[in-house]
């Protein structure tokens, strides 16, 4: 009889400890947030623009001057008479697509030579990270700058990119 109370007060013990673990468990499960997945439908258009206008401040004359030596002809007809490399191309796809899909589109149709490393723009029209120490591309989607990699930022119907090479911190704000 001892033996039988002893069973039951460990399976009433081993029930009670499986429900505390089980129903918090249980409740999580079914209430933590699932991850919005986007899927594709229909077409979805963009429109792109490309600077590099700071390199074409009067203070920045020297590099480029140096840029420029290094592109040769074919290069420096790329980044244009004032630094607009692209204005207003409107780039269409078939749902989905990230902001580096649009840029390669772009630079696909006029012939600009793209290096990107995970998402990540390395050279944009034969402008490479690192110009200066604080040089690079940068891109913004409805005038707000984007804090995740290209190749993670996808494409919404409407949505205005605006690439732009910066040689130094704010100095984009010099050049609207």
């Amino acid at each position: 009889m001892k033996g039988s109370k002893n069973k039951k007060s460990y399976l009433i013990a081993a029930i009670l400890i499986a429900l505390i673990v089980a129903v918090p468990l249980t409740v999580m499960l079914l209430t933590r947030e699932q991850p919005l997945q986007e899927t594709p439908s229909g077409t979805v258009s963009v429109t792109v623009s490309i600077d590099c206008r700071t390199l074409f401040l009067p203070e920045n004359a020297a590099l480029k001057e140096q840029v420029f030596a290094a592109l040769g002809e074919e290069g420096r007809a790329l980044l244009g008479e004032d630094g607009t490399v692209v204005q207003n191309a409107v780039v269409k796809t078939e749902g989905g697509g990230t902001v580096l899909d649009a840029l390669q589109s772009v630079a696909d149709r006029y012939g600009l030579p793209v290096s990107a490393r995970g998402g990540y723009v390395a050279s944009l029209a034969g402008l490479p990270e690192k110009l200066t120490d604080e040089g690079g591309w940068l891109y913004s989607v409805n005038g707000v700058y984007a804090v995740v990699g290209a190749g993670s930022k996808p494409l919404a119907d409407g949505d205005v990119i605006r690439w732009r090479y910066s040689l130094q911190k704010g100095d984009l704000d010099v050049c609207p």
